[in-house]
């Protein structure tokens, strides 16, 4: 059943980066937070983390 409420994300966003080289994703029409770089990717929400997951090695030990 479709739900006439839900919205599929279209939204383009950036991968980024701060100075701990920890990543997230922000929306690419937003200016960026302080203290946050562009990482070279920009896509769709799935694409953005998917490109993150690449590069973002756990920092805490195991």
């Amino acid at each position: 059943m479709f739900d006439q409420y839900v919205r599929e994300d279209t939204q383009i966003y950036d991968a980024v980066v701060n100075q701990e080289k920890q990543y997230s994703i922000w929306p690419a029409s937003r200016g960026l937070p302080l203290g946050w770089s562009k990482a070279g990717f920009s896509g769709d929400k799935t694409s953005c983390l998917h490109y993150i997951e690449q590069f973002w090695l756990e920092s805490c030990p195991a």
